[in-house]
C-alpha cells in the first residue's frame, strides 16, 4: 500500500535540480525556463516501437496538418486519440506535444495531434471548426493507420481543451451526424 500523499505509480516528479531552479525564479511563470530545462528530456525520449507520419493535411488552411502515431507492432485495429496541443489560443505546435504521440502509442492508441488555426489571425470559433474537421478526417482515413473509427477519443490541453469542449458542446460546429463514431 502507497502511503498518503504519494504520486501516482511511475510518477516521480520533476528532477530535484529542476524544481530547485523553477522555485529559485519565485511566484512566476517562466515557461522558457521550463521549456529548456525539459527539452533534452524530451529529445532523448524513447522513440522505438512507434511510427509517425508527419504533417497530413486535414483541411486548406497551412496549419491543417496533422501528425499519426502508431505502434510498430500491436492489433491491426486500434483504439484512437486526437490530442490538441495548448497555447493560449495564439501560439502552440503539434510538435511540441511530440511525447503525447509517442507515450499513448507506446501504450496501445493510434494518437492523432493536429495543429489548429491561430488567433489572432483567426477568431473563434475557428478552433472548434477544426476540431470537427481533424475528427471527419480520423473517421474517414484512420483505418488506414490502424485506428478504429469507433473507438475515438477527444483530449487536450489548455486552449486545445477550450477548443474540444466547444467543439463537442456546441452542435453548430459539430460534422453531420455529430461527433460520435
Amino acid at each position: 500500500m502507497k502511503p498518503a500523499g504519494a504520486p501516482a505509480s511511475g510518477f516521480r516528479g520533476p528532477p530535484a535540480r529542476f524544481e530547485r531552479q523553477i522555485r529559485e525564479r519565485g511566484p512566476v511563470l517562466d515557461m522558457s525556463l521550463v521549456q529548456s530545462l525539459y527539452a533534452p528530456l524530451l529529445e532523448a525520449q524513447c522513440r522505438e516501437g512507434v511510427t509517425c507520419e508527419r504533417d497530413l493535411p486535414y483541411g486548406e488552411d497551412a496549419r491543417h496538418r496533422l501528425d499519426v502515431y502508431r505502434p510498430v507492432q500491436g492489433p491491426a485495429s486500434l483504439p484512437v486519440l486526437i490530442f490538441l496541443h495548448g497555447g493560449g489560443f495564439i501560439r502552440g505546435d503539434k510538435a511540441a506535444r511530440e511525447n503525447v504521440g509517442l507515450y499513448f502509442a507506446r501504450q496501445g492508441f493510434v494518437v492523432v495531434l493536429p495543429n489548429y488555426r491561430l488567433a489572432p489571425a483567426h477568431r473563434w470559433p475557428a478552433g472548434a471548426q477544426d476540431v470537427a474537421a481533424a475528427w471527419q478526417w480520423v473517421q474517414q482515413r484512420i483505418a488506414d493507420h490502424g485506428g478504429d473509427p469507433a473507438r475515438i477519443f477527444l483530449g487536450g490541453e489548455s486552449a486545445g481543451a477550450a477548443h474540444v469542449a466547444a467543439a463537442t458542446l456546441v452542435r453548430r460546429f459539430q460534422p453531420p451526424g455529430g461527433l460520435r463514431p
